[in-house]
């Protein structure tokens, strides 16, 4: 080997040693970019569950008031009906008494 064909050589051999560096470089610069861009997901995702917990918390103690006052309301209903359908069994009685 002459002089010049190793100097090409040494040239190839670095230039790939340089472009394998680079391209390690590059995927590890990559995967810690991916890394943080996972974490800041997994972060947001928590923080969403979270928001939706307390939200659904507080859906469930409304709905438990409503809850409550719709039975109040019902029960309401329900003895007002009572109270009539007992007004026109005592109105009834009334009436045929008088007729007898």
């Amino acid at each position: 080997m002459n002089h010049n064909s190793k100097n090409v050589m040494q040239t190839n051999v670095l230039s790939a040693f340089a472009f394998s560096a680079l391209l390690t470089v590059s995927a590890c610069a990559q995967d810690n970019t991916t890394a943080a861009e996972r974490e800041a997901r997994r972060q947001k995702i928590e923080k969403t569950k979270v928001e939706l917990k307390e939200i659904g918390q507080d859906v469930k103690e409304k709905a438990k008031v409503v809850g409550e006052v719709v039975s109040t309301e019902a029960q309401k209903a329900a003895e007002a009906i009572d109270r009539k359908v007992e007004e026109r069994r005592a109105k009834r009685g009334t009436v045929r008494r008088d007729t007898i």
